[in-house]
């Protein structure tokens, strides 16, 4: 769960995760099922309709791959918005800060004129396995030779019985965006509960819009799931020179209004507002998968090649559990690059062909005029290569384990040696001598336990094989 300040303040399925079986209950399972695919699957006889569930970026990008690598392929994509995909990441960034944005569509839209047909506006309300059936929520019904899960996530919600629902903004859809910068346009005071990266980066957007910003934080420290402390210093020093209010180690006990006024009361003090924003995580959507009886832990369990315990049905994007084996762990992450690429990945394997998804996850973030960029998972580290000054604009932290491997890696506006950095990690290929012969190597400052079962940096859920 988010670290926002939220005790008190009760979010819903909030036992979701207790509900999950551990990753280890599967893992023969996962294992026979692979075991069979390698034995029986030749990768011919695929004139069915292949179905995607999910209209986001994995969903997408797999739709995109299925046409190119098969223009006859017969391919469902099923969304539950209407209209074209579109992209999400800008939502907190250039949507919110330019004058007349653009819908941000994913491209390429073309596909949905040919073999690919998009059924947007509708959910897929339950899987039939045995049948092979999909049953979808205008009463119809789709049936599937190789189907997709790509049903992404959820906003977890705050109880907020006490504050009027029009002056409580989230943001994850372009609608939901579409209404924030409507209030921005007001230089209104605004208070954001949640420290992580989407509450950072609507306080940046906040800022330019001439709005007060208030910010609450649960944890000690921002971005406290996953990023090193380096880096949460720094994002806190950044926004206090923007003028941000910061409140962390906060717990809300009360939230209501005053007369104009929404008041968050804690013990040792109160903020008040005309708009409150929450940013506290994410729940993923495995209601589907759980129905139809797919392994799950924490998301919808796969291997490399995308593949679920059902050898029909493969899963992509940030409602999977996917395995890291250089860094042995299982994790759900919150990476547009990873489900990118997982959208990719699936789509070899529902075509029968060889592909792997074995990158470590990649995030970044615009906040006013700084870039900030994380890759894998750097609070396992037990080093840094660090590279610049922690108190400057500019530095790159390079993790590794006590054998010198990559582990992850944070930067501040340093684009082009992360980009570098991870060409050679997805090459397979050591670090870059040339990053980091000038560099200082110090310990690590945080363990391997301070990432807890929450969302990370990056948004990462973490399962240790």
């Amino acid at each position: 769960m988010s670290g926002a300040p939220t005790a008190g303040l009760e979010s819903d399925c909030d036992d979701q995760n207790r509900a999950q079986l551990y990753l280890g209950t599967f893992q023969p399972l996962m294992l026979s099922v692979i075991r069979y695919r390698l034995e029986t699957d030749t990768g011919t006889d695929l004139m069915g309709d292949f179905v995607i569930i999910g209209s986001g970026v994995a969903g997408h990008r797999a739709a995109a791959e299925l046409h190119r690598l098969d223009p006859s392929q017969s391919v469902y994509v099923v969304g539950t918005e209407p209209g074209a995909p579109y992209d999400r990441p800008p939502l907190s960034k250039e949507y919110l800060k330019t004058t007349e944005p653009v819908r941000p569509d994913l491209g390429p839209a073309e596909i949905y004129k040919s073999n690919v047909t998009l059924r947007d506006g509708l959910t897929a309300t339950s899987i039939d396995r045995p049948n092979q059936t999909i049953a979808l929520s205008d009463g119809s019904s789709i049936q599937y030779d190789r189907l997709l899960l790509a049903t992404g996530s959820r906003l977890r919600h705050l109880d907020l019985p006490n504050i009027d629902p029009a002056r409580v903004f989230y943001l994850r859809t372009i609608l939901d965006a579409q209404r924030l910068r409507t209030a921005l346009d007001n230089h209104l005071r605004i208070a954001i509960i949640g420290g992580g990266f989407v509450g950072l980066e609507i306080a940046a957007a906040a800022k330019r819009n001439g709005c007060t910003v208030t910010l609450l934080e649960r944890a000690p420290e921002l971005l406290s799931r996953g990023a090193t402390p380096p880096l949460a210093e720094f994002a806190r020093k950044m926004h206090s020179r923007q003028d941000v209010r910061i409140f962390l180690g906060i717990n809300i006990s009360e939230a209501f209004q005053d007369g104009s006024d929404i008041v968050l009361r804690w013990p040792e003090g109160e903020v008040r507002s005309d708009i409150l924003v929450v940013g506290v995580g994410i729940i993923p959507n495995i209601e589907l998968a759980l129905q139809c009886g797919l392994a799950t832990a924490d998301g919808i369990l796969v291997d490399q090649q995308c593949r679920t315990s059902d050898e029909w049905i493969f899963a992509a994007g940030e409602v999977t559990s996917y395995p890291v084996d250089r860094l042995g762990v299982h994790i759900r992450t919150e990476s547009w690059s990873s489900a990118s690429a997982q959208g990719t990945v699936a789509a070899t394997s529902m075509l029968g062909r060889n592909g792997m998804f074995n990158e470590l996850p990649w995030f970044w973030s615009d906040q006013y005029d700084c870039n900030i960029q994380c890759l894998g998972l750097p609070k396992r580290a037990s080093r840094f290569h660090q590279i610049g000054d922690l108190n400057s604009e500019s530095w790159l932290r390079i993790g590794v384990d006590d054998a010198g491997s990559l582990v992850g890696a944070e930067s501040v506006n340093k684009g082009r040696e992360m980009s570098a950095l991870r060409r050679a990690d997805r090459r397979g290929e050591p670090i870059p001598t040339a990053l980091i012969k000038d560099s200082i190597l110090v310990q690590s400052c945080s363990t391997v336990g301070d990432l807890g079962a929450g969302s990370a940096s990056l948004n990462v859920n973490v399962r240790t094989q």
